[in-house]
């Protein structure tokens, strides 16, 4: 089966994301896109430590790969380096799958990520 997901993991491509990116932002989660030179999209999920201990933190992880899984359309995001991060005050007691991906579907819809279904 061919890889179509890849992670974006060096911390000086995160950091040039996070610097030169553009950026759109829901009650929970922002979103930083930056076009880089490659023919598919890399992805960086950062979760501080502030969001609650590890199993909360993976967990919210989770939720934001598969909505994310669920959501954008590779062919739109060809090109792109994407870091997506929860605020600092969200912890899954607060928040359900289900907000994270709507959050997530707002933001890809205005930045004409979306799949369509």
């Amino acid at each position: 089966m061919k890889k179509t997901r890849f992670k974006l993991k060096k911390g000086r491509d995160i950091k040039r994301v996070l610097k030169k990116g553009l950026w759109k932002t829901q009650k929970n989660i922002s979103v930083y896109c930056y076009k880089n030179n490659l023919k598919y999209c890399r992805i960086a999920i950062c979760v501080s430590k502030k969001n609650g201990i590890s199993v909360e933190r993976n967990l919210l992880k989770r939720w934001i790969r598969e909505a994310h899984r669920n959501l954008v359309d590779l062919e739109k995001a060809k090109g792109l380096d994407i870091v997506i991060m929860p605020k600092k005050d969200t912890k899954t007691l607060d928040v359900t799958y289900n907000d994270v991906y709507n959050q997530l579907k707002c933001i890809y819809s205005q930045s004409n990520l979306i799949k369509k279904v």
